[in-house]
Order: C-alpha cells, then sequence, then structure tokens
C-alpha cells in the first residue's frame, strides 16, 4: 500500500502540527497489517514561506525523528518538494529509504502512480521565485519587496540589472503567488465526518497531489487531491491510500 499526504505547512499558523505526529504514529501502529511499503509526501510539508526558519526546525524534531524510525523499519519516504518547501529537492540523505525530488512515480500491482505537488497546475505559481520565498523570512514586513530583494541576490550581476528594470512586474506576480490560489477544476465539496470520505477505483493508475487543499478523488481524469492538514479549511487532516487500483480519501482523526 501506498499512503500519500501532502501540505502540512509546518511552522505555519494553522498547520495541524500534533495531528500530523498522531498520524505518523498511527502509519507506525498498522504499518504491517496494512503492508505499508511506501509514504509519498507531497509537498509543503514544511512552511519556508510563511514561518520563521528557527521556529519551524524546532516544531520539525518529533516529525523528523518519526520519518527515519518508519524508514528505519523499511519504508520508503518520498519527500516531493512544493512551492512552500522548493528548496529540499536539493536535499540529500544517506538513508537508503528516504528521498527528495520534485515528482515521483511508483508501480502497485502493476498500475503507474505519478506523484507531484501540484504548483504544476497553477497558472498562478512561477518556480523561478520559488526559492526566493523560501530564504526571505518573510514573517515581518512588507514580503513581496524582501522577497524580490532576495530574488535579485540569486542572479548573476547581468540579469539582475534586467529584473531590477522589470521589478514592479515582477514584485506583481510575487504577490500573485502568495495569495493562495487553487488549481482550476477542482471545486471542494466540503465532505465531512468520519474516516472515510470517499474511494474510487483508477484502473490504470493516476496522478496524486496537493496545493489546492481541496481533497477529492477524480477517477474519470485519473486525478487524486490528497487535501492539507490547514485548520483554515473546512475539510483538513486527509490523506489517500493507493492499493490494489482503489484509491482511498480518509480523514485522519
Amino acid at each position: 500500500m501506498i499512503v500519500a499526504i501532502s501540505d502540512v505547512h509546518i511552522g505555519a499558523p494553522n498547520s495541524n502540527r500534533g495531528a500530523f505526529v498522531a498520524f505518523l504514529n498511527d502509519v507506525l501502529m498498522r504499518r504491517d497489517d496494512d503492508n505499508i511499503t511506501d509514504l509519498v509526501l507531497c509537498g509543503d510539508i514544511l512552511d519556508f514561506w510563511r514561518c520563521d526558519v528557527m521556529d519551524m526546525i524546532l516544531e520539525s524534531e518529533h516529525i523528523i525523528n518519526r520519518l527515519i524510525y518508519l524508514a528505519d523499519l523499511g519504508i520508503d519516504i518520498h519527500y516531493i518538494a512544493g512551492n512552500h518547501d522548493y528548496i529540499m529537492r536539493k536535499a540529500e540523505s544517506k538513508h537508503k529509504h528516504i528521498r527528495f525530488s520534485t515528482d515521483l512515480e511508483l508501480t502497485n500491482d502493476g498500475r503507474t502512480w505519478v506523484f507531484l505537488h501540484g504548483w504544476e497546475f497553477d497558472a498562478s505559481m512561477n518556480p523561478a521565485y520559488f526559492d526566493a520565498f523560501c530564504y526571505a523570512n518573510t514573517t515581518h514586513g512588507d514580503y513581496v519587496r524582501k522577497t524580490f530583494k532576495t530574488y535579485l541576490r540569486f542572479l548573476p550581476p547581468v540579469k539582475a540589472g534586467r529584473a531590477w528594470i522589470s521589478g514592479k512586474r515582477i514584485q506583481s506576480y510575487m504577490r500573485d503567488m502568495f495569495s493562495f490560489s487553487d488549481k482550476p477544476g477542482l471545486e471542494n465539496s466540503s465532505p465531512t465526518g468520519n474516516n472515510l470520505i470517499d474511494t474510487a477505483e483508477f484502473p490504470d493508475g493516476g496522478t496524486v497531489f496537493g496545493h489546492t487543499h481541496l481533497p477529492q478523488l477524480n477517477a474519470k481524469d485519473e486525478l487524486a487531491d490528497c487535501g492539507s492538514w490547514h485548520r483554515g479549511y473546512p475539510t483538513h487532516n486527509t490523506y489517500t491510500e493507493i492499493d490494489d487500483g482503489a484509491v482511498c480519501l480518509k480523514q485522519f482523526g
């Protein structure tokens, strides 16, 4: 079984970090009974855009320890970088069961599953600026101006000069990016209540992602949105389980 989760946003004010820790403990307890082979973190697990980096590191200690423990037990941990933690694509681990990337392809029972964060579907997102947001520490002050200055420092002199001339346009892009934008075509059906939200058959596999914070299965288009652990949304603490062509969308707790 593959378990996929997205958008925990550790460090951000509305992140349900405690519930995520409990979820990892639950994965640990049932890993053998459910034959969990892979845990896919579909990005924005850490929120470098909206929090102080040191605070985020301190809040992440228990989570990192549990992920390493799961890897020690043989579960493959795949960390896909999202727009809010894009710098994690550069991370490296010597642990044979921990990998970092920007996308992933896994096979389960002969079916191919592609895992992304989901910013790739969002027209308002531009990866050229993701690193600048991650490094700017925009918790205080004019976040767009701070991010723009950080972006300029990443560029060679000639490109930085050109970017400075286009500064108003670039800062406008950055302002749009910082404002949340949902993936077009998927509407939040606001499922509520119990553990199992929805289940669907995906005979040929499909694409699993997050980013929108809107948990939903779309078997016709072979799309599964993991949702988020952001308490600002009506349905949160959601994840997907993938096994034998079936995708279950669940809500923890």
